[in-house]
């Protein structure tokens, strides 16, 4: 091989070494002895020419954490004649700043087998490092989540077919390893319905690239009832932003779903004998109004209205519906009218009931109403002791 020839390879072998900025390193063994390039000093962070050679010296410019295992590697392989491929962690003693160097090298032998040297390259692996760091503590989040997260969490490729999913999504499917989903789509899974439906969503996401957010889904089942899942898929982009495919979460809310319909039903039912009370009460209202005097005598009796001596110009308003107000006006005589206004505690039916019965036993007791204490007396005893009691504590009729 010629000089220049020679030459040119070198020169070749420098630029290629450059561009990659690697460094590279020469041990002899018999002088115990390695040499640096220029590279290799910046690698460790030493001005050029400032690395005094020795092996120990080398292993003093590693971190302490790693230290050992190299002096470990290099020993091993050494005693076996192997390559030396691995990387360990810097200190830079300008700033103390931490770096990863990766290490190859291979050793050279006499014809006896003897070691004459070891030569290697060196090279910066931090940013790459940190890369790796980087995406296994997003992947361990990304577990976790999958791993843990009560919610179905799946990712799909173009064809529909399942490329990830988490492990609650495997379990309700029947799967112990969420592994054995992959490959498969929602015809694998659900009833043919319900499958062609989530197909034609996410055909429509890997078209329009727009997502569905919170849609309550019904799923189909070949082997259980139906469920309901409220869910959002989205597309799935690369790095470049291009779709390959779609990715959801989604949330069991069957039971929810169930009692909402339960509640629905009940509301109805509820509703309905709600309208059918207001009508039994409306009609109680009407009733209760048509049992109030509609008119009243004159006085003297032949006299006509326009000439009685006495008009009467009642008002009534129940604060509710119904009420237990009651009033009438008795002609007594033609020159004596007796009045008889009731008021029972409290509001609604039950006063009006009492109200009801009051109305009834005063015109049962037509004869005594010149005698409002004998009424009084006479209705215990229509009535019984016990229940007048009740009624009269309710009631508070007065005869004038």
């Amino acid at each position: 091989m010629s000089d220049a020839r020679r030459f040119s390879e070198q020169e070749q072998l420098s630029l290629a070494l450059s561009s990659a900025e690697m460094g590279t390193w020469d041990w002899d063994i018999a002088s115990a002895v390695i040499w640096w390039d220029e590279r290799m000093h910046s690698l460790f962070g030493l001005a050029p020419g400032t690395f005094e050679g020795s092996y120990e010296d080398f292993l003093g410019l590693i971190h302490t954490e790693d230290r050992e295992r190299i002096r470990g590697e290099f020993a091993r392989a050494i005693a076996a004649r192997t390559v030396v491929d691995t990387e360990f962690q810097v200190t830079w003693p300008s700033d103390r700043s931490e770096h990863v160097v990766r290490i190859r090298s291979r050793v050279h032998c006499d014809e006896n087998a003897e070691i004459l040297r070891i030569v290697g390259v060196a090279w910066d692996i931090t940013e790459r490092r940190q890369t790796e760091l980087a995406l296994a503590k997003e992947r361990s989040l990304l577990t976790t989540l999958m791993e843990n997260l009560p919610h179905l969490i799946y990712f799909k490729d173009l064809d529909s077919r399942f490329i990830a999913v988490s492990r609650n999504l495997a379990e309700v499917h029947g799967r112990k390893d969420p592994a054995e989903l992959i490959g498969l789509t929602d015809r694998d899974l659900f009833a043919t319905e319900h499958a062609e439906a989530a197909l034609a969503d996410e055909r429509k996401i890997i078209h329009t690239g727009k997502p569905i957010v919170d849609y309550e889904e019904k799923e189909m089942w070949t082997d259980r009832e139906d469920t309901w899942v409220s869910t959002t898929k989205m597309p799935l982009r690369d790095a470049r932003g291009n779709i390959i495919g779609t990715f959801g979460i989604s949330r069991d809310i069957t039971e929810k779903k169930r009692a909402a319909e339960k509640l629905a039903l009940l509301t109805e039912e509820l509703r309905a004998k709600n309208e059918s009370l207001e009508q039994d009460l409306e009609m109680a209202r009407e009733l209760q109004s048509a049992l109030l005097p509609q008119r009243f005598p004159n006085f003297p009796h032949r006299a006509t209205e326009e000439n009685s001596a006495v008009r009467f110009y009642p008002f009534f308003r129940p604060s509710m519906i119904v009420s237990g107000d009651f009033f009438d006006v008795l002609d007594i005589a033609d020159d004596k009218a007796g009045l008889f206004i009731c008021d029972v505690m409290g509001h609604g039916v039950r006063a009006a009931l009492v109200a009801a019965i009051v109305r009834s036993v005063v015109s049962e007791l037509r004869p005594l109403w010149t005698r409002p204490g004998d009424a009084c007396r006479r209705r215990l005893a229509t009535w019984g002791r016990k229940n007048a009691r009740k009624a009269c504590a309710m009631s508070l009729p007065r005869m004038v």
